[in-house]
């Protein structure tokens, strides 16, 4: 999928948000995309569904060729039971989007 600047940087500065200690989990038993698709700076609207970007496509794609992926392109997570945004988890989410971000920057510095 081809995304504009404004999409990989509404991508990416999602992803560091939920990265940082002050993240804003909007559900803790759902995952980084449900999370980062509501996000305030996409222009979540609830009720159109209309977004900036579509961080199921963002995450669905970026992560190919993370070294802890489930092999499902759908839910690159590998299952671990109990919260999603603590312990492994938790640590398994950081490390997928730290992934995305560097492919993210990598796509941005090809468009220069």
């Amino acid at each position: 999928m081809k995304y504009t600047k404004e999409q990989l940087n509404v991508a990416k500065n999602i992803l560091l948000s939920l990265i940082s200690g002050d993240r804003k989990i909007y559900d803790t038993h759902l995952g980084i995309c449900f999370n980062a698709a509501r996000h305030p700076i996409n222009k979540y609207d609830t009720w159109s569904g209309d977004c900036l970007v579509s961080m199921y496509h963002v995450i669905d794609e970026l992560s190919v060729g993370w070294e802890h992926h489930s092999g499902l392109e759908t839910y690159p997570i590998p299952y671990i039971a109990g919260n999603k945004w603590e312990g492994k988890n938790l640590e398994l989410r950081i490390d997928l989007m730290k992934y995305i971000v560097s492919k993210i920057d990598i796509l941005l510095g090809e468009m220069v």
